[in-house]
């Protein structure tokens, strides 16, 4: 009787073990809710602006364009150090000129106590031409990192380099608070003691604007633990 009663104990404690280590594995951390809502940039593009694609002007670089690297974004989870650009796209619109964002950079790595969210946002200041306005990436993912693919007619090359964004993650992207905003918020699933790997995290916006025009976009981001 002894014996029995002692590997029912033993069942119970391993269940109990099993049931913690499933709802630790769950966890996940909340982002307050006024997290990025601090702006970290705002674009300035500058240039002259080109005239739309034409057989004259075909292979010519359109402007203008802008890009910067932003001071480190220090918090005592750790770092985010982010950059952006802002280009013209070529286009043969007579009535709207078109425009793309992207921010990218890293956060976390040896500093701080070690990082359990983050989120970067892009809000467009005013409405875009037509309700033109394309964001990636979108959509939630669980521990697989959404590939950057170039946007289509970007002529740019695909990076093959592995996203870290997505270890043991979740990484939820879609439209922002704000009216033609983009937001990417990841969080580390299961982190009850925070890691410290470094992690990529980026977004891109095209927008259409009214011929002749230059769009403005307000750069959020924040982390924490």
């Amino acid at each position: 009787m002894r014996r029995n009663g002692l590997l029912g104990v033993v069942a119970v404690i391993g269940i109990a073990v099993v049931v913690v280590a499933v709802a630790a594995s769950r966890w996940a951390p909340t982002i307050p809710a006024d997290a990025a809502s601090t702006v970290v940039a705002t674009t300035g593009l500058t240039g002259p602006i080109s005239p739309d694609v034409t057989d004259d002007t075909m292979g010519q670089g359109p402007t203008p364009n802008a890009q910067e690297c932003l001071p480190s974004i220090d918090r005592p989870a750790g770092p985010m150090s982010l950059c952006y650009e802002a280009v013209r796209l070529a286009d043969a619109d007579a009535l709207a000129d078109y425009y793309r964002l992207r921010v990218h950079g890293t956060f976390g790595g040896d500093t701080g106590s070690g990082v359990r969210w983050a989120v970067v946002r892009a809000r467009l200041l005013g409405s875009p031409s037509n309700d033109v306005f394309t964001a990636e990436p979108d959509g939630d993912y669980e521990g697989v990192c959404p590939r950057e693919d170039p946007l289509p007619g970007s002529g740019e090359p695909v990076d093959e380099t592995e996203n870290t964004l997505c270890r043991a993650t979740r990484t939820q992207a879609g439209d922002g608070p704000e009216p033609w905003s983009h937001q990417v918020a990841w969080t580390c699933t299961g982190c009850l003691i925070p890691d410290h790997w470094d992690r990529d995290i980026w977004l891109t916006e095209m927008v259409a604007v009214p011929a002749g025009t230059l769009p403005t976009w307000e750069i959020l981001a924040d982390l924490g633990s």
